[in-house]
């Protein structure tokens, strides 16, 4: 089902979900697009349709003509991405772009422009991507992709589990971000999160199957898994540093490994404006 318009987005809940009588959650993205030239807007709305028709993707938008109006509409959560053309009157793109990142740290930019020469510019906001106008279906869709790979990515998942030895177990949501590492024990996994350990009786490779994989959550040795989220560095001896005081180490045969799904976490989270240097 396609559909268009904010119309629409607005009457889903504010995370953005719906829910199909057949039970399916579906996740919706929705853009907002700043471009004062028409037919550029009209050409990038008809590329996102072709995409959306051709995926079977949900996206929604709104349009604006210049920065000034975007902003005196814009809040943080109210967009899933903005698409933002650089060369306007008024306010650049650049400098709308540095008003939203007072506001909102992880949203996602993409800057659209008929000079190549502002690409620098673009990082000092952490932009998402720089697309050369005209833009191509080819070029647009590495971000469609990216966008909604990203906004289909849950933020609980659902695990059996209990906060002591002894409680009898229960099924609860637990936030992603709350995980900061898990490591396999006797007859389960435990999961120590911001708030606690939880004990489950999942095996090891059935809790990893619970996680999303987008790379945030890496398995660094045989049955331990940290969340990058919440790693603060790690050495070459395999000592990581988690939030909180703690160290945990990963395997040797590891090491190598994990510094580099490290390094490319942390390089996937600037592109998308959540992480500075």
């Amino acid at each position: 089902m396609i559909l268009f318009g904010e119309r629409f987005y607005n009457s889903l809940g504010s995370n953005g979900r719906d829910f199909r009588p057949n039970g399916k959650e579906v996740y919706i993205v929705y853009f907002a697009i700043v471009e004062d030239q028409k037919s550029d807007r009209d050409h990038l709305i008809s590329l996102i349709e072709e995409y959306c028709a051709q995926k079977r993707e949900i996206i929604t938008f709104s349009s604006y003509e210049n920065g000034e109006s975007f902003l005196s509409d814009f809040y943080p959560g109210r967009f899933s991405a903005i698409f933002l053309d650089i060369l306007m009157d008024g306010s650049s793109g650049i400098e709308t772009a540095r008003k939203v990142r007072e506001q909102d740290a992880h949203i996602s930019i993409i800057f659209t422009t008929t000079e190549p020469a502002f690409a620098l510019d673009s990082y000092d906001v952490h932009a998402l991507d720089y697309l050369v106008k005209p833009v191509t279906a080819e070029k647009l869709s590495w971000c469609l992709k990216n966008l909604t790979d990203t906004a289909a990515i849950p933020l609980y998942i659902k695990i059996k589990g209990s906060g002591a030895v002894g409680i009898p177990a229960s099924t609860r949501l637990l936030p992603l971000e709350d995980i900061l590492y898990a490591e396999s024990i006797h007859n389960g996994v435990l999961v120590h999160t911001s708030d606690g350990d939880i004990r489950t009786s999942y095996t090891f490779t059935e809790f990893l199957r619970l996680l999303p994989e987008t790379g945030q959550f890496f398995e660094c040795g045989r049955g331990l898994m940290v969340n990058f989220k919440h790693v603060e560095n790690i050495l070459e001896n395999g000592q990581i540093f988690l939030c909180k005081d703690i160290i945990v180490y990963c395997s040797r045969r590891k090491t190598k490994e994990t510094l580099a799904a490290y390094a490319e976490y942390q390089f996937s989270q600037i592109r998308r404006g959540e992480l500075t240097l």
